[in-house]
């Protein structure tokens, strides 16, 4: 079984820290409420990889909710979850901190009048919103329109914030958001990004 390594985020205020490269409030694994978090995690996240191993045999990394990359190459990868995130989402990081992240959100009543481009739109404003509110100059932020599979949506790029870079795709797909991201070393983030838009789907 794949081992995990589980990072919290902005669960809970008490023990808060924040280290390079997060905007947001991080609690402490060592606390109870953090270990028992952790075990809770691990476990079910351990049952979603375990049915997304089929797919990793075939070369994807991904599940029927969120989407499939291409199975990063090299042998550092390893799989990765966030408590912060629904327990389907898909993650992979190596060492050195670069991450994928796939995930997937059902649209709103509201979100399901507007044309994708413009929700796709609507929904990385806020991401980009929120991290001008953390303090991060604007030099250091851009919006762009994105192509995956077909579909129309919005990316937010983050170069060089504290030591890491981040984009975050945007696409809807009929009444689903799908929002996949890489981070981590600005050099490593153009490669995984050119992986996401290489080999990105919904269905497989």
């Amino acid at each position: 079984a794949a081992l995990l390594m589980i990072s919290a985020l902005n669960l809970y205020s008490e023990n808060c820290y924040k280290p390079s490269g997060h905007i947001e409030c991080l609690p402490d694994l060592n606390s109870q409420k953090g270990q028992e978090l952790v075990k809770k995690i691990e476990t079910e996240k351990r049952k979603v990889y375990t049915d997304s191993m089929k797919y990793f045999e075939k070369g994807r990394f991904g599940n029927e909710k969120v989407g499939f990359i291409e199975y990063p190459k090299g042998e550092d990868w390893g799989l990765f979850a966030d408590v912060r995130l629904p327990v389907y989402a898909m993650q992979i990081s190596k060492g050195n901190g670069d991450i994928y992240t796939l995930m997937s959100y059902d649209l709103t009543k509201e979100h399901k009048n507007m044309s994708p481009e413009k929700v796709a739109e609507e929904l990385l404003k806020n991401v980009y919103d929120k991290y001008k509110k953390a303090g991060v100059p604007k030099n250091k932020m851009a919006l762009k329109p994105v192509t995956l599979n077909g579909h129309k949506g919005m990316q937010f790029v983050l170069t060089e914030f504290q030591g890491k870079s981040m984009i975050k795709n945007g696409v809807i797909v009929k009444d689903t958001i799908y929002e996949i991201t890489v981070e981590g070393l600005s050099e490593d983030v153009i490669e995984m990004q050119k992986n996401v838009e290489k080999s990105w789907n919904e269905v497989e």
